[in-house]
C-alpha cells in the first residue's frame, strides 16, 4: 500500500497568488487606457500640416484676413484644428 503525500498550501500562498492576479489585471487595464489615449496622437503623426489663408467679410461688411491649420490624414478627411481672424 503506498502512501500518497499532498502538498500542504498555507493562506498566505494563495492570497500572494491573488494579489499577483489582480496585479496582472490592474497592469493590463493600465496599458489598455494608455493604447486608447495613444490612437489619437499615432493617428496624427502622420499627418502633414498646411496653412490656408484669405479674406471674408463679416455681417458688417468688413474685410476679414482668416489663417486655417488644416491638417490632412490619409485615413480621416481634413480637419481645421484652428482659424484665425484679424
Amino acid at each position: 500500500m503506498t502512501m500518497t503525500s499532498y502538498q500542504a498550501y498555507l493562506p498566505s500562498d494563495f492570497n500572494s497568488n491573488v494579489k499577483l492576479l489582480h496585479r496582472k489585471r490592474l497592469m493590463n487595464k493600465i496599458y489598455g487606457i494608455m493604447l486608447l489615449l495613444l490612437i489619437p496622437c499615432m493617428t496624427y503623426a502622420q499627418a502633414a500640416p498646411t496653412k490656408l489663408w484669405g479674406e471674408v467679410k463679416n455681417t458688417s461688411g468688413e474685410a476679414m484676413d482668416f489663417a486655417s491649420i488644416v491638417v490632412m490624414n490619409p485615413n480621416l478627411p481634413n480637419k481645421i484644428l484652428a482659424s484665425t481672424y484679424t
